[in-house]
This record gives structure tokens, C-alpha cells and sequence, in this order.
């Protein structure tokens, strides 16, 4: 028995992958994961998660949410899930070695696919664009943007940071 399976069966094996049925496909499961796939819920468009974390996946079976447990530098995860009809991509992974072959991947098969991807680094940011990343989300370069709005929304008035603090407070802990 391997490490990342249950015994007498894979983590998704009772999970049918319909290649006809994704709208959207999210690369990784983390906080961004999370958000966008309450999104998706309430936008009624079907996805599926793709993860290497059994712990993950095993907790997205239990949601009943759509997954495949495979590592996303392997190129077959585009032929199962049709590559050719997913209208968005997001992957949460911060690796430019790994985003960029993807990305290239996903263009040489839907040049209509929308794709988002995450990067710490401003220059790989640039390579991800240049390679037909959609978006790119640069956690700093958000943050200062979010931080730099809310003092030109609040000024130096701490009681109307007060609810602010409180809400994001919220949103941290679940």
C-alpha cells in the first residue's frame, strides 16, 4: 500500500472525473481555494481541485467537492479533465516552474481559457504574462495596494479601522 492511499483504495478513487463537466479547475487548495470555490458554488459553475495533499483531498471528499489527487507538474491532469472546454484556471501554486510549463500547456489547447496564477516574485510575475497568464496575483504588491486604499478611504481615524480589523479578524480564522 502506498503512503497516500487508504487502505483497499486511492484517496479519490470513488470520485468520477466527467471530462466534459468543468468550468473551472483549481490548481492547489489553500485559502484562495477556499474562497474561490464559495464562489463558484454561488456562481453555479462546476469545478474540480486538483491537489497532491492527501489530508486535502481527503477532506475535499468529505465536502463532496469534485478533486483529483495528482501533482499538477504531471501533464495528463489536462487530457482528464478536457483541458479544451475549462473556461478558468487558477492555480495557487507560487512556483514559476511550475505555473509557466502549465500555463503554456493550457494556451497550446484553449487559447480562451482564462488563467490566474499566484507569484511572490515581481519578475516572475512578468514571465507568467509574457506567457499568457490572465492574472497574476502578487500577494505584496496587493497588500501595499489594500493597505495604501484603506488610508485614503479611513485617514488616521483608528475608530473607522475598528470594524475593519474585526471582519478580517473573522475572515482569518476560518
Amino acid at each position: 500500500m502506498k503512503f497516500f492511499e487508504r487502505r483497499g483504495q486511492k484517496v479519490d478513487e470513488h470520485k468520477s472525473i466527467d471530462s466534459n463537466a468543468y468550468d473551472c479547475v483549481l490548481l492547489g487548495y489553500n485559502h484562495i481555494g477556499l474562497n474561490l470555490s464559495k464562489t463558484f458554488k454561488k456562481m453555479k459553475k462546476r469545478f474540480i481541485v486538483v491537489d497532491h495533499n492527501p489530508d486535502i483531498i481527503n477532506d475535499l471528499i468529505d465536502k463532496n467537492i469534485h478533486c483529483l489527487y495528482e501533482d499538477v507538474e504531471d501533464g495528463e491532469i489536462f487530457e482528464k479533465i478536457n483541458i479544451k472546454k475549462v473556461q478558468l484556471i487558477v492555480s495557487s501554486i507560487k512556483l514559476a516552474d511550475i505555473n509557466l510549463p502549465m500555463i503554456r500547456q493550457v494556451r497550446k489547447h484553449n487559447k480562451n481559457c482564462i488563467i490566474i496564477v499566484v507569484s511572490e516574485k515581481i519578475e516572475d510575475a512578468v514571465d507568467c504574462y509574457e506567457d499568457g497568464a490572465n492574472y497574476v496575483i502578487v500577494p505584496t504588491e496587493l497588500g501595499g495596494h489594500h493597505a495604501t486604499t484603506l488610508i485614503e478611504q479611513h485617514g488616521f481615524d483608528i475608530e473607522k479601522f475598528i470594524p475593519i480589523q474585526l471582519k478580517h479578524l473573522e475572515q482569518l480564522k476560518k
